[in-house]
């Protein structure tokens, strides 16, 4: 029994370091938006933006207080460039990509 508490608090300390480590890695991008796509899932439902860079997401965030992903995603135009303001990074595992913070279209 103490393996699997051990084993758990070990998994519960990675998600919480990938966590944290995922809010406060912060950068600045230039982009150009390539499609725009609602995802509705029971669980998780979140905007993607495809870009000439890579896949990033649309998604609230408690840690920069961004709360209303809508007014976010209607600035946004396919084949326009922008620069934006992203926190985290891509974390296959746990389909996680870049969250997009600020938007200011160039």
């Amino acid at each position: 029994m103490k393996g699997w508490a051990l084993l758990f608090s070990c998994f519960m300390l990675t998600l919480l370091v990938v966590s944290v480590s995922y809010a406060v890695h912060v950068r600045t991008v230039d982009i150009e938006v390539k499609q725009l796509k609602y995802l509705n899932a029971r669980e998780d439902s979140k905007w993607l933006v495809y870009t000439d860079i890579g896949l990033m997401e649309n998604t609230e965030s408690i840690f920069h207080g961004k709360f209303c992903t809508r007014d976010l995603q209607h600035q946004l135009q396919e084949g326009a460039r922008y620069t934006v303001v992203v926190e985290g990074f891509t974390v296959s595992l746990f389909a996680l990509h870049p969250n997009i913070i600020r938007v200011e279209k160039i």
